[in-house]
């Protein structure tokens, strides 16, 4: 019987095809908190696992240049030749989830969103009948909750722009 966190273990990112080219500067990133992981590449989704199987305790991050074979060309070939010998990592940056969970949040207008600090809060109420609250050009908001998250009147989410709503459990 395989485990549960064996069964995650093989849910890896992929390089998105088309995107081969490791000979220039990569973004490589991460987003984990409870019950949800998401890959990036230069910014893509590349992987996302959801779900009681991602692992809750504390791991460590380790940086390495294992291809293993997963990169793949345009034809879904893995590639074996003309891949660079080194890596070379200009940095590394890793943050802890910012937690407020005992507290609610209150959006009423765009310069309360412009302040906001995107804890985890207790529930977000974004909108107002006095004001309308609106997300930047081409930005992306995230926002957080162990409860609930609702947008109640006058909200723009303008083309380009992104936002997620989540809700989970304050993390330890």
């Amino acid at each position: 019987m395989i485990c549960d966190q064996c069964r995650f273990a093989r849910n890896y990112p992929e390089v998105p095809s088309g995107s081969s080219d490791l000979s220039d500067w990569h973004t490589f990133s991460c987003e984990w908190s409870p019950e949800r992981l998401i890959w990036y590449f230069d910014g893509e989704i590349v992987n996302e696992h959801y779900g009681e199987t991602v692992p809750y305790r504390d791991m460590t991050l380790k940086t390495n240049y294992a291809l293993d074979g997963y990169i793949l060309d345009d034809l879904g070939h893995p590639i074996t030749t003309d891949v660079p010998d080194k890596m070379t990592i200009d940095y590394i940056k890793v943050h802890k989830l910012k937690c407020d969970c005992e507290n609610p949040a209150t959006i009423p207008d765009t310069p309360t969103l412009n302040a906001f600090n995107y804890e985890v809060k207790e529930y977000i109420s974004i909108g107002s009948s006095g004001s309308t609250v609106v997300v930047p050009n081409s930005t992306k908001v995230v926002f957080r909750a162990t409860d609930y998250i609702e947008i109640t009147q006058n909200f723009e989410l303008p083309v380009g722009s992104e936002m997620e709503l989540l809700t989970h459990p304050c993390p330890e």
